[in-house]
C-alpha cells in the first residue's frame, strides 16, 4: 500500500522544486542587467538560449523514466547538476561564460517538471489501481505554489537590509541540495503492489489510425517518445498544442522583462519585486484550489479560453497603462493565467497518455511550450530594446491570435477530473 508519508514526501518535492524557481524568477533578470551587466536585448537571448535545452532534454529524460529507469535517480541528478551550475555563476560575468552556466542549469532542470508530474500520475494510478483514493493533481501542485512564494519572503528582508542579489543563488542552491536529498525519499513509480498486474509497455502504445472504438495494435518496437508523438499528431490534440505553444510564445516577455518593467518604467525599487511578484502568486494558491470547481462547471475548453484571455488582458494593462497601481493590479489575473497554461495542460496530455509513455506525454509538452519560450524571449529582448511597454503590447496582440484560434478550432472538451488523475 502507498502511504500518506509517501504522499506527503511526493507534496515536499513539489515545494522545493518550485522553491528553487522562485529563488531565481522574480530576480532573474534584474540579476542578468544588474550584476552580469547584461543589455535588455542580452537578457532576451540569455534567457531564451538557456531554454534551447527544452526542445530535446525533457523527452530524453522522460523516456528514460517510462523505460523503467529509476524517476528518483534523475531527480536527483537534475538537482545535483542545477545546483553545482548556479553556484558557478557566483564567480563568472560577462554574456558567453552567464548564458554557458545558464543553459547547464536549465540542461538539467527542465526535465524536472514532467519527470516530477510523470512520477505523480503514476504513483496516484497505483493508488487507484490498489483500491486506495488518490488525489486530484492541482492538490498537489498547488505545494508548489506554496514553494514559489517562501523564497521571495526570505530574500525580501535580505536584499531590503543592503544584502547583494548573488542572495538569489545562494537561496536557489540552497533549495537544489534541498532537492537532492528528498528525491532519495520519494516513492518508487516502477513498483508493482501486490496482486496488481501491470500491463507490458507495447501493449499500450496506441494506434491512431484505428477508430476509438477498436483496440489498439501493440507495437513492440517503438519507443515511448513514438507512442507520444503518435497522440500529438490527433487533431484536436494537435490544435490544443500549436494554442498552448503561442500563448507560452507571448507569456515569455512576463517571466523575462516584467522585473525590469517594475524597476526601470514604474521606477520600483527592487526590494519590492518579489513580494510583487509573489502577490499574484498568492492569487494563483485560490485557483489551484478551485482548479477541480471551475473545470466541473466551465469545461475544458472554456477554463482554457479563460485563462488566454487573462493573459490578453494583463499583458495589454502593462502596455497601455504603465502605472504602480495597474502594475500591482494586473497579478491578480496571474493565478488564472498559471492554472490554465501549466497544470490544465499537464491534465490534458495525461488524459491522452498510456501507461507505457505517461511521463513522455509530459516531456513532450515542456520541450513544445519550452521551444516557445525560447523563441518568445528572443523577440520580446529585440523588441524591449525600443520599449518594454512596446515588447508587452506585441505579446497581448499574439496572445489574442492564439485565444481566438483555440476558441474556433478546439473541440475536444470534457469537466472535472477523474479519479485516477
Amino acid at each position: 500500500m502507498l502511504s500518506s508519508r509517501s504522499l506527503s514526501v511526493i507534496k515536499l518535492q513539489y515545494f522545493i522544486a518550485y522553491a528553487v524557481m522562485g529563488s531565481l524568477a522574480p530576480f532573474l533578470s534584474l540579476f542578468l542587467k544588474q550584476v552580469q551587466g547584461l543589455q535588455e536585448a542580452q537578457v532576451g537571448y540569455a534567457m531564451g538560449a538557456s531554454n534551447v535545452a527544452v526542445v530535446l532534454m525533457p523527452v530524453l529524460v522522460t523516456s528514460l523514466a517510462d523505460m523503467r529507469q529509476d524517476s528518483r535517480r534523475l531527480l536527483a541528478i537534475i538537482f545535483g547538476i542545477s545546483g553545482l551550475a548556479l553556484t558557478g555563476l557566483f564567480f563568472v560575468r560577462g554574456f558567453w561564460p552567464t548564458v554557458i552556466l545558464l543553459c547547464l542549469h536549465s540542461l538539467s532542470y527542465v526535465a524536472m517538471t514532467p519527470l516530477q508530474d510523470g512520477l505523480n500520475f503514476a504513483v496516484q494510478q497505483q493508488r487507484t489501481a490498489a483500491g486506495q483514493s488518490s488525489i486530484p493533481f492541482h492538490q498537489i501542485r498547488v505545494w508548489g505554489t506554496v514553494g514559489f512564494i517562501v523564497p521571495s519572503l526570505l530574500l525580501f528582508a535580505f536584499l531590503a537590509d543592503g544584502a547583494h542579489l548573488n542572495a538569489i543563488l545562494i537561496a536557489a542552491s540552497t533549495f537544489c541540495l534541498l532537492g537532492l536529498l528528498n528525491s532519495f525519499r520519494l516513492p518508487d513509480s516502477r513498483a508493482q503492489l501486490p496482486g496488481l498486474t501491470i500491463e507490458a509497455p507495447a501493449t499500450e502504445i496506441p494506434n491512431p489510425e484505428a477508430p476509438d472504438t477498436e483496440v489498439a495494435t501493440p507495437a513492440k518496437q517503438q519507443l515511448p517518445v513514438v507512442a507520444a508523438w503518435r497522440v500529438l499528431r490527433r487533431p484536436p490534440v494537435m490544435v490544443f498544442c500549436l494554442s498552448l505553444m503561442l500563448t507560452h510564445l507571448t507569456s515569455a516577455t512576463y517571466y523575462a522583462f516584467y522585473p525590469l518593467y517594475l524597476t526601470e518604467t514604474i521606477g520600483i525599487p527592487q526590494q519590492w519585486v518579489g513580494l510583487i511578484f509573489n502577490f499574484g502568486v498568492l492569487f494563483e494558491i485560490g485557483f489551484m484550489l478551485a482548479f477541480g470547481w471551475l473545470l466541473e462547471r466551465l469545461g475544458f475548453r472554456k477554463f482554457m479560453a479563460l485563462g488566454i484571455l487573462c493573459l490578453v488582458l494583463r499583458l495589454s494593462a502593462l502596455a497601455l497603462f504603465p502605472s504602480p497601481v495597474v502594475a500591482i493590479g494586473s497579478q491578480v489575473v496571474h493565478g488564472m493565467i498559471v492554472v490554465a497554461l501549466q497544470v490544465a495542460p499537464a491534465l490534458y496530455l495525461n488524459r491522452q497518455a498510456g501507461d507505457a509513455y505517461r511521463t513522455t506525454m509530459q516531456g513532450m509538452l515542456t520541450m513544445l511550450t519550452g521551444a516557445s519560450r525560447v523563441a518568445g524571449s528572443v523577440l520580446a529582448g529585440r523588441v524591449a530594446e525600443n520599449s518594454l511597454q512596446q515588447a508587452f503590447g506585441f505579446s497581448a496582440a499574439l496572445s489574442l491570435v492564439a485565444a481566438l484560434f483555440f476558441l474556433v478550432a478546439f473541440r475536444d472538451d470534457f469537466a472535472g477530473e477523474s479519479s485516477s488523475e
